[in-house]
């Protein structure tokens, strides 16, 4: 191949090697890596390839020693090749953008930025303090509402349900908003009822009383109220009485003898002396500081005639007061009065109060006796 073909080869070749740093603007004819994408077509795709890197090779050695007139007929016969630098590339788009519009590009105006609000300070944030027992209460709250239930499904399945609404009635010392209706429950006599809110009121004013006063001595305190709510009224009682010439001990005495009448008799006018005696039962009785059992009971004597129930005698309240290291399980007084020298013929009544002050509990009796006028009548 001659030096003028080797050369218009190498320019067609220097065209393709430029393209890849820069871009080239071919006029009159097709580019030159059109040419060479042709000719690659043919079989002989190695074959030229290997002669092109030779050329290449040998365009590098010659450099400028090139000839002019090679140079010119170069120019006469192929394209001109007209280099252009690649240009910076362009900064990313950000306010403004190129759009197409007719094959031209437009710049799009910059956009005003958005008005901004002005700026607010950081709002106050003011925590809701809790008291710190709320959950512990909501869940405690829960957990008797559950409980409750259960206890009461399964107290109306059984013969006796005091167990399972006493264990209810219990809740209230921690949640006494939620207390038992006992005239609600069916099945329940009138003493479980009664029973039921009398606990209930125990629970719930024990519960009160200790976050009140932080004194457990308050257990105390509500056990001897619930004891006292829960017995029946106090009764005193005086199974027998006599009117005696010698008392020696309880049940051990000497009485004066009854007429046919069933009735004591004493001589009208005669000043007669006896000795009362009286057996009490369901006294009450409570241990002191000292360690031993203290019972108090008060007596009352009055004499009332039958024939217009007017007194004629009386003796003042006294009272009798007895201690003891072991609790008594009998207890009796003893009296010795005068009978008033007044005392006409007839029929009287003595009449016994006893007031137990421990309790409040009063008990009454009476014994019938009779002035006589002849002294055989006496104990006749």
């Amino acid at each position: 191949m001659s030096t003028l073909g080797r050369a218009v080869r190498t320019g067609m070749i220097l065209g393709v090697t430029a393209s890849a740093v820069g871009c080239a603007t071919l006029h009159e004819a097709e580019s030159a890596d059109t040419a060479i994408d042709r000719g690659a077509a043919g079989p002989d795709v190695t074959r030229i390839a290997e002669q092109t890197q030779r050329d290449v090779q040998q365009l590098q050695q010659l450099g400028e020693g090139i000839d002019p007139n090679v140079a010119k007929a170069l120019a006469s016969s192929r394209p001109v090749i007209q280099w252009i630098e690649p240009s910076p590339p362009p900064a990313p788009a950000r306010a403004s953008a190129g759009i197409a519009v007719r094959g031209e590009a437009r710049s799009r105006p910059p956009r005003e930025p958005p008005p901004q609000a002005p700026e607010q300070p950081d709002p106050v944030v003011v925590p809701v303090v809790e008291p710190a027992d709320t959950a512990g209460d909501d869940r405690l709250r829960q957990l008797v509402v559950e409980l409750s239930a259960e206890l009461y499904r399964q107290a109306a399945y059984r013969d006796m349900p005091l167990p399972e609404l006493l264990l209810i009635a219990a809740t209230t010392m921690v949640s006494p908003d939620r207390a038992l209706v006992p005239d609600a429950i069916p099945g329940l006599t009138d003493r479980e009822r009664e029973l039921i809110v009398k606990m209930q009121t125990f629970f719930a004013q024990l519960g009160q009383d200790l976050v009140k006063t932080q004194d457990p001595e308050a257990i105390v305190a509500a056990v001897n109220a619930l004891y006292s709510g829960l017995a029946d009224e106090p009764q005193l009682r005086l199974p027998h009485v006599a009117l005696c010439t010698e008392v020696r001990g309880f049940g051990d005495y000497d009485q004066f003898p009854l007429n046919q009448a069933g009735r004591y008799a004493f001589l009208a006018h005669s000043r007669q002396q006896v000795v009362i005696y009286v057996e009490i039962e369901d006294f009450t009785s409570e241990l002191n500081d000292n360690g031993q059992w203290l019972t108090q009971l008060s007596q009352q004597w009055v004499v009332y005639s039958d024939r217009d129930g007017i007194p004629v005698w009386r003796e003042d309240w006294q009272v009798g007061v007895d201690m003891s290291r072991n609790r008594r399980d009998d207890f009796w007084i003893v009296q010795v009065i005068t009978l008033p020298k007044d005392l006409s013929l007839g029929r009287y009544q003595l009449k016994i109060h006893i007031r137990d002050e421990m309790s409040g509990a009063e008990a009454e009796t009476a014994i019938d006796f009779e002035m006589v006028a002849d002294p055989r009548l006496v104990g006749t």
